[in-house]
């Protein structure tokens, strides 16, 4: 189950969130210790994005977070255009399903938190959501105590940021023992045709 959050609230209490705006002086992001482009072995896209679905909630679960939240820099809602959308493929269709199913109406903007439970589906159908819409923001997601901050791109690729030093090293403990994770310096489509 995931629970909706209003967008002012959540940046209220999460000042470490990016913010794009029309106006230059209204851009934020965060100061990032370190960062890096996860992804996991090339296979055809459907399969590649539920496998990464599943690596990545596995790793927030073992990085010891109960929950992350998810909010958009940008002020559009997350099923915006979302009519346009529905029938073009079955993930597409299902992603949205998934979102209204939890609540999200046409003009939701605000923010999700999802427990580790639920990761798997969010990540899965976050990324069927928003690869076909470039009209929408990037929706990003981190912990409630502001350790990490990340995005899944239009390629499945995780862009992992981590904000302090005490989370790198926790970072870095984890992944180095996963052989299903690989390490990217860069974002490149890590999938088949």
């Amino acid at each position: 189950m995931l629970i909706k959050v209003n967008r002012e609230e959540c940046l209220r209490q999460y000042k470490k969130f990016p913010i794009t705006d029309n106006s230059v002086d209204q851009a934020f992001f965060p100061d990032v210790y370190k960062s890096y482009f996860l992804s996991v072995a090339n296979e055809a896209r459907t399969r590649y994005i539920g496998k990464l679905s599943v690596a990545v909630a596995g790793l927030m679960h073992e990085l010891g977070f109960d929950f992350l939240i998810f909010i958009g820099d940008g002020e559009t809602p997350w099923l915006y255009r979302f009519q346009e959308n529905t029938g073009k493929s079955k993930s597409i269709s299902e992603a949205i399903d998934y979102f209204v199913a939890n609540g999200l109406g046409k003009r939701f903007n605000g923010a999700l938190l999802a427990n580790t439970l639920e990761l798997p589906k969010v990540f899965r159908h976050l990324y069927w959501l928003t690869s076909p819409n470039s009209a929408l923001p990037i929706f990003h997601f981190m912990d409630k105590d502001e350790n990490i901050l990340g995005s899944v791109c239009q390629y499945g690729v995780v862009h992992f940021n981590k904000l302090n030093k005490v989370a790198d090293d926790l970072f870095t403990s984890v992944v180095s023992g996963k052989s299903n994770f690989m390490l990217r310096a860069e974002c490149q489509k890590p999938y088949g045709k």
